[in-house]
């Protein structure tokens, strides 16, 4: 009886180490190697190709039985029950635990004179403007239309739009569009959780290239009202999963100079949702972001929303200064208008990001961008770019990565295409 019972626990693993190599990468199956069924923590199994499909079929049988033949794994907000606060009273096997510095147990209040100092910085960003510009045709589209919803006519700052910027459907720009995507009120309850299937097995499939560590914590900000997935204790975006393949390079190829305040410049980052997520991975360095008036912003209140406690500098903050060297010593984040680049000090920046915009741009501001970009870069700076190959596309004017007049030589540490269709180029700046 013992020889038998011997080897009915030897089966009983084995058929589990099997389960595990045909449904989990190799990197859960590693991690998981002693754990019991009932033990084994959710957070740390990721699926591969087969384990994906499983999934899929058990979350639509989930679906069509209503819970009834399987449990669903996913939460849509707005449709079900997503109180954070009863998710983390106590660790759970399916959740990350201690709880995530991402994880927002409740919604923040932006101080009410946020919104008044946004107003003015996008005034003197447009009436102090030097250059004037060429704008790409899609981008002089997308000023004007940010412009419209921002402002009403008098020119005063729409509050509530602002407050809810990520769950209106008012522009074709996808930095509003794809947080609907997933959850929508308009498309109802069967259609948001076929479309968040779709995002967890992408939130698998991307652990093939990201740190799982890295996956299971981040979570997306409720800044802008957006309606989320929640899948493991998190809410989850496609916007959030790109970020973490942008986060991964960063973090895996640039070497930050240590006890000292660093300099990171974002050049067209959007409303900041990579700038959130370097702040705390990278905390204690200045972030500078450089965008449009319009989209700018935007970036304002969801920065100043999910850091309420950082010194964040608008541009009435630092107008009168020639350059931005002071400013660095006292601010954690500073915003700024592209024609700002002008006042960031020559070889101060030890990094500079921009991700899938440099490449739609025109060839007028898209040149001034990166001949800026060479001049702020420290010797031995990182510039860390996602952009398209070639701009074939009506109204880019031809300034795909190809078509950037380099002056100076850089190292490549880092060139491959990412499953978003663009290539991840960082260089190190030699001179």
């Amino acid at each position: 009886m013992a020889w038998l019972s011997k080897r009915t626990v030897f089966l009983r693993t084995f058929i589990k180490q099997l389960f595990d190599k045909i449904f989990l990468q190799s990197s859960s199956q590693e991690l998981l190697r002693h754990y019991s069924n009932k033990q084994r923590p959710k957070v740390a199994l990721f699926y591969n190709y087969l384990g994906r499909l499983l999934f899929a079929v058990k979350e639509i049988i989930a679906l069509i039985s209503k819970g009834v033949i399987f449990i669903k794994s996913i939460r849509l907000e707005f449709f079900d029950e997503t109180d954070f606060n009863d998710m983390y009273k106590a660790g759970a096997i399916d959740m990350l635990w201690p709880k995530s510095p991402f994880v927002e147990i409740s919604h923040n209040v932006v101080d009410e004179s946020v919104y008044n100092r946004i107003e003015r910085a996008y005034q003197l960003a447009c009436k102090y403007d030097p250059n004037q510009m060429l704008m790409s045709k899609w981008w002089t589209k997308m000023s004007e239309e940010f412009q419209k919803y921002l402002f009403e006519d008098s020119g005063k700052l729409r509050k509530e739009y602002l407050m809810n910027f990520r769950c209106l459907r008012s522009a074709d720009a996808q930095i509003i569009t794809d947080q609907l995507w997933v959850v929508n009120k308009d498309i109802g309850y069967v259609k948001s959780y076929l479309n968040a299937i779709d995002l967890v097995l992408e939130y698998h499939r991307f652990a093939q290239i990201v740190k799982n560590e890295t996956l299971a914590s981040l979570s997306e900000s409720y800044a802008g009202n957006n309606l989320c997935p929640v899948y493991r204790g998190k809410r989850l975006s496609y916007r959030l999963l790109t970020n973490a393949i942008y986060l991964q390079g960063i973090l895996k190829n640039v070497d930050f100079v240590k006890r000292e305040k660093n300099i990171v410049v974002e050049i067209g980052g959007g409303y900041g949702s990579l700038l959130r997520l370097l702040n705390v991975y990278l905390s204690g360095n200045c972030y500078v972001m450089v965008e449009l008036p319009e989209v700018a912003c935007l970036a304002s209140y969801f920065l100043s929303y999910c850091f309420p406690d950082k010194k964040i500098a608008f541009l009435q903050d630092i107008i009168e200064l020639d350059q931005l060297k002071e400013a660095f010593d006292i601010y954690d984040i500073i915003i700024l208008p592209p024609w700002c680049m002008e006042k960031i000090p020559t070889q101060s920046t030890q990094l500079v990001i921009n991700t899938m915009s440099l490449g739609e741009m025109s060839k007028e501001y898209g040149t001034f961008y990166l001949r800026h970009i060479e001049r702020i870069l420290k010797k031995r700076g990182y510039f860390y770019s996602v952009n398209r190959l070639y701009a074939d596309i009506d109204g880019y004017d031809d300034f795909g990565f190809f078509n950037w007049p380099f002056k100076e030589r850089y190292l490549t540490l880092s060139y491959k295409h990412l499953p978003l269709g663009y290539p991840e180029w960082i260089g190190q700046k030699l001179n």
